[in-house]
């Protein structure tokens, strides 16, 4: 690349003009997040963790995702891919975003996000893919937690800080929900003195399942940068602009 060329991708970016990766993590962190699901309703977890202790053990009740309602909070790429999965499978799927529109393939019924609280009490599983913004920060406060089923799940693979890491903690250790299932958390890395590496009805990743541990998302990335840099050196419109 030339000179002047890299001075002028260097000037975009000082001045805040980037390119995201929209629409490339979708498929690995739905599919990562719907695993974790699948497993806390057949409570595969506790499974393992009596199997590491050389126990045969039978932990009971469990539940399906074929009926079961569920509300996904953020319907952007991973949202999507996360409704397309639990509809396929039997779910309900009620998805809510910033704004009404077409209601997309996979989700039954759309609704706003101010209806947040009158669905959290309704449902048996809450899949979070909102971003960090001051409107999300903490959006599962102690009293949303609350009004939950004790039965239900709740998912988080998108923003750590939707939800306070003591406010999680509580929500799991005192019942008012049966487990949660998270790829991100408040801070990371988690601390080691954290309670919340005890929770035996927690499951955890560290931030990674939108990593490359899916190979075709590295080549996605590729395929992205490849044709914006074809792109600006023709200068054309960049793919996934953001100013």
């Amino acid at each position: 690349m030339a000179a002047a060329e890299f001075c002028r991708c260097r000037c975009l970016c000082e001045a805040g003009d980037f390119n995201s990766a929209t629409g490339v993590y979708g498929k690995a962190v739905a599919e990562h997040s719907f695993a974790m699901l699948l497993m806390l309703q057949k409570k595969l977890n506790l499974y393992r963790d009596a199997q590491k202790k050389n126990e045969w053990s039978d932990f009971g009740t469990v539940t399906s995702i074929t009926d079961a309602i569920v509300l996904v909070v953020g319907l952007g790429d991973i949202g999507l891919h996360f409704a397309r999965l639990a509809s396929a499978l039997g779910a309900h799927v009620i998805g809510l975003k910033r704004s009404m529109g077409p209601c997309p393939e996979g989700v039954h019924e759309l609704h706003t996000m101010d209806e947040l609280d009158e669905w959290l009490p309704k449902v048996d599983v809450v899949a979070s893919f909102v971003p960090s913004t001051a409107a999300t920060h903490h959006m599962y406060k102690k009293e949303r937690l609350m009004a939950m089923k004790d039965t239900a799940i709740f998912l988080n693979s998108g923003r750590g800080d939707a939800v306070a890491s003591e406010v999680l903690y509580e929500a799991l250790s005192e019942g008012w929900i049966a487990s949660a299932g998270i790829d991100v958390t408040e801070m990371e890395p988690l601390p080691t003195d954290s309670p919340l590496w005890q929770l035996p009805n927690l499951m955890m990743t560290p931030h990674i399942s939108g990593q490359f541990h899916l190979p075709e998302t590295f080549e996605h990335i590729v395929d992205i940068a490849a044709a914006n840099l074809a792109a600006y050196l023709k200068g054309e419109n960049l793919r996934n602009r953001i100013q």
